[in-house]
């Protein structure tokens, strides 16, 4: 699972780079390829890289994401939003009785209560883990 990708330098700050690369190498494999919003319509993003030094403008790079970071951003995408659904599902069967309210109609509205608050949770923590070393694409090489 360990894949390169390839990206065009678009712009250099200081020495963070913008890079402009199609999502093709980990994405063509995935189930989720023409929903996905990373991809978008255009099949191309832009993704800043810390840390690199002697390259230009229209410069073609090699670059890698942590394998790590993959698999700990799938675990909170796919894993938290299912834990929330349920916990969400069974404190509706719980509280059924207090609301007054059917017990099928209180676990679906519990659960998609619990299913809104995970995707909120995961934008906020999104946002405070998104700078950590594990989630910054890593420079290897220029190409050419």
């Amino acid at each position: 699972m360990n894949e390169n990708e390839t990206g065009l330098v678009k712009k250099i700050v200081n020495n963070r780079i913008l890079v402009e690369c199609e999502a093709v190498n980990m994405c063509n494999n995935c189930t989720e390829n023409e929903r996905c919003s990373i991809s978008g319509d255009s099949k191309k993003r832009e993704i800043w890289i810390d840390n690199v030094t002697g390259i230009d403008i229209g410069d073609r790079i090699l670059f890698k994401f942590k394998e790590s970071g993959i698999i700990y951003a799938s675990v909170i995408l796919y894993v938290i939003p299912v834990v929330f659904l349920f916990f969400g599902m069974i404190t509706g069967y719980n509280l059924h009785s207090f609301f007054d309210i059917d017990v099928e109609l209180s676990s679906i509205v519990f659960g998609i209560i619990g299913l809104i608050i995970s995707f909120i949770f995961i934008k906020i923590y999104s946002n405070l883990v998104l700078n950590k070393e594990r989630f910054k694409p890593i420079f290897i090489k220029r190409l050419d």
